[in-house]
């Protein structure tokens, strides 16, 4: 594990098999983070976060949490509401539709790539072909034509 740590509970420090990061619990029960906030107050021995995991430059901070005190939660999430439902397919079309557009923009590159290789070997073969002319020329007249270009 990367990234600095602070510990709440020190006792779990290094024992990473038995903790779940709420991104974990809030993927595996389709919750959001506030409704998973309110079904962890209306516990009654409230799950505390073990530590908070901090990642690289530009991302969030992660909570950790002990998975045995959400077994419950994990095992039988609450119901989700049709609203809920209905807001995880349209951003699944949403990035299903990116994704698409992605692999698109890709399959271009990548023809664009192989034609700039092919290009670049047909220029390469030509030098290739010219510079014995060159050099031919170079040592029967020493002196170099002004402005010719040099590898």
């Amino acid at each position: 594990m990367s990234g600095r740590v602070e510990w709440f509970r020190p006792e779990y420090e290094g024992r990473w098999s038995e903790l779940v990061p709420t991104k974990e619990v809030l993927a595996l029960t389709g919750l959001t983070s506030s409704r998973f906030s309110t079904w962890r107050r209306r516990q009654p021995e409230e799950p505390k976060p073990v530590c908070k995991k901090y990642a690289g430059k530009g991302e969030g901070a992660q909570f950790y949490y002990v998975r045995a005190e959400l077994e419950g939660l994990l095992s039988d999430p609450p119901s989700i509401t049709r609203a809920r439902y209905e807001e995880i397919v349209q951003r699944m079309d949403a990035r299903l539709k990116e994704i698409r557009w992605l692999e698109e923009q890709e399959r271009k590159l990548s023809d664009s790539l192989k034609e700039f290789r092919q290009k670049k070997a047909r220029l390469k073969s030509l030098q290739t072909h010219d510079q014995p002319i060159r050099d031919r020329y170079e040592k029967e007249n020493p002196k170099p034509l002004e402005g010719a270009c040099s590898e």
